[in-house]
């Protein structure tokens, strides 16, 4: 175990992708595979090769949202599928100024 405080760019991106256990602020304890690091927040538990969308697709995204006039059909809606993580963890988004510590458990 390595503890790692201050929780650091520079010294949590060599621990991309190891187990970790996280201590927030307010005494919750999550344990999660570190991610990745994105606009100073620290990702738990995602997917290989998923990457959040950046800055200009969410824009793109907005105006191709707001020219749509027809919702797609009720049948259509309730036929998607829904895509879970297949360790059974949902991704984490935590803010880095919220974490207490940060351990390394590899």
């Amino acid at each position: 175990m390595q503890r790692i405080d201050p929780a650091s760019s520079e010294q949590i991106r060599p621990h991309i992708g190891r187990p970790v256990l996280v201590y927030l602020r307010d005494g919750a304890e999550i344990f999660g595979i570190l991610s990745r690091l994105d606009q100073g927040n620290l990702i738990l538990n995602e997917e290989p090769g998923v990457k959040s969308p950046s800055a200009k697709t969410d824009k793109k995204l907005k105006v191709a949202k707001t020219g749509r006039k027809k919702s797609a059909p009720p049948a259509a809606r309730e036929s998607q599928t829904v895509i879970t993580h297949s360790a059974g963890y949902s991704p984490i988004v935590l803010d880095r100024n919220f974490v207490a510590a940060l351990i390394v458990l590899q």
